[in-house]
């Protein structure tokens, strides 16, 4: 684990899937993200996490089984094969379970992110559109000659 005094990590994650995870049969993990591997500053800025990512990839691919199903999600195969899926994501990992079974819970933050540069980027394209309504000629010179 990346050792770090912010709460939140870049990490990429996994669903929970009793299926691939037979050590932990915890009902509070079932429809939680498991911490699969936390990547530090580091290996994000210099790119090496994509060659993590891509490993990460090639093992669900090849290890595991496409029929392979999950109890409570429906369209678990279906997140599965979504490229996004493996995706690296901002986490705040719980740690829970005892000494015996540990295990590293993650809530995804990265989604709050994105309905953040959605708003943010609606609200800039807002105030450029109506600067550029404001640099029209005729804007300009009504503007000159009545002071509004």
């Amino acid at each position: 684990m990346v050792e770090r005094k912010s709460k939140y990590y870049l990490a990429f994650v996994e669903l929970y899937n009793q299926r691939l995870h037979s050590m932990w049969d915890v009902k509070e993990l079932h429809y939680k993200y498991l911490t699969s591997i936390v990547i530090d500053l580091e290996d994000f800025y210099s790119g090496e996490y994509k060659n993590i990512q891509s490993s990460f990839m090639d093992h669900y691919y090849q290890h595991i089984d496409p029929r392979t199903t999950h109890r409570e999600i429906e369209n678990y195969n279906r997140i599965v094969k979504n490229h996004k899926y493996y995706e690296l994501n901002i986490v705040e990992i719980n740690y829970e379970g005892d000494f015996q079974i540990p295990y590293h819970t993650a809530v995804l933050k990265t989604h709050y992110l994105r309905l953040l540069q959605r708003r943010w980027k609606r609200i800039y394209k807002e105030r450029k559109e109506k600067i550029r309504h404001l640099k029209k000629p005729s804007n300009l010179i009504r503007r000159s000659q009545y002071g509004h």
